[in-house]
């Protein structure tokens, strides 16, 4: 499992979910998933190692809204008077109970796949690259424990009580945009599953970064054609 390091301001002062993502985009450090995280918070024992990470942002942004409303141009989650903008892909617009989400990453050439941008009271959150955003079909907006899906672990399928892939999404928010959050709660054996939706971005927490970009410079240099 790779080495992460923990992304903090000087005097281990946490961020905001916005300024975690533009602190990670100035340093080339890519913040590790939800997927990522929870392979290393519940999947293994790794997390009795980092215990002192957590709570942390994840490198997973999700946006949806609530149940049976029929997405349109863009996703507005709203908190303590900051409105968060996540913006809908034309092919994915008037479908309903689903969830859009893509992971913190660089492209090839070096450009930050996701970056917050203010405007007034408005964050919009700019996907670079939009054929990196993934749609989960028949998001469950129901509370309990949920088999995760394999791809980024978000609690999405059907009511399930016992399996290494049950999680539970807390706490649930009617509709959002923003990172998904683990480790809230404390670090008991159910707690770890907790997949925490509607936390507040401007809330300030850690995250779990790794540099992954200079194997990207090396694989872009060999496929990329020089001119």
């Amino acid at each position: 499992m790779a080495a992460v390091t923990k992304l903090e301001l000087h005097c281990g002062r946490k961020m905001s979910q916005p300024d975690t993502i533009t602190a990670a985009n100035k340093l080339g450090k890519r913040i590790i998933s939800n997927r990522e995280v929870d392979e290393r918070l519940v999947l293994s024992d790794v997390w009795k190692q980092e215990s002192w990470a957590y709570p942390v942002w994840t490198g997973t942004l999700v946006a949806y809204k609530g149940r049976d409303k029929k997405l349109e141009d863009a996703i507005k989650y709203t908190k303590n008077s900051i409105t968060y903008v996540f913006e809908v892909p034309k092919e994915f617009q008037n479908e309903k109970n689903v969830l859009l989400v893509v992971n913190h990453d660089f492209l090839m050439d070096g450009r930050e796949l996701i970056t917050p941008n203010t405007k007034g009271n408005e964050i919009t959150y700019e996907i670079s690259d939009k054929n990196q955003i993934s749609i989960l079909q028949n998001f469950s907006f129901c509370d309990g424990w949920l088999n995760a899906d394999n791809n980024f672990g978000i609690p999405t399928g059907q009511p399930i009580m016992h399996g290494a892939y049950k999680r539970y999404p807390w706490p649930w928010s009617a509709e959002y945009v923003g990172l998904v959050t683990r480790g809230i709660a404390e670090l008991d054996f159910d707690k770890r599953r907790y997949v925490h939706f509607g936390v507040d971005p401007s809330k300030l927490l850690g995250a779990l970064v790794i540099s992954d970009f200079d194997l990207k410079s090396i694989i872009a240099s060999v496929l990329i054609p020089k001119n």
